[in-house]
């Protein structure tokens, strides 16, 4: 997978919009984001610093072309961990096999949820 691969998944994934987005993100300027899209071998270190950072990967697997990056699945990794805050009505579920899944629900469907958690516990008592 391609660096602009990985930028273009990681954007995905995180709900970034535009390249512009992207570049505010990673405190860079617009034109050395574009230029990795259109020249992506002439990167500087405190690009790749900055860009590693923010996508939470090593520079290893940010360049080297043979390795692919699961983006949603360190983003699910880092909420359970609890390395980022989960925003409101965030559900993780862990299934069979350690599988894990985020959903984030609506409000009505949160107070359902809640309604019922509670009536599981106070079954269990």
């Amino acid at each position: 997978m391609k660096l602009t691969d990985k930028i273009t998944n990681f954007m995905l994934v995180n709900h970034i919009k535009t390249l512009a987005d992207f570049a505010r993100q990673v405190d860079l300027p617009y034109s050395t984001v574009d230029s990795i899209f259109k020249k992506s071998s002439n990167i500087t270190a405190s690009t790749l610093l900055k860009l590693k950072n923010l996508m939470g990967v090593s520079a290893d697997e940010l360049l080297d072309d043979n390795i692919d990056v699961n983006f949603e699945q360190l983003k699910n990794k880092k909420y359970i961990n609890g390395d980022v805050d989960v925003p409101d009505n965030t559900v993780i579920s862990i299934g069979r096999g350690g599988k894990r899944s985020i959903y984030t629900i609506a409000d009505s469907d949160a107070l359902i949820v809640d309604n019922l958690l509670e009536r599981l516990g106070k079954k269990n008592e």
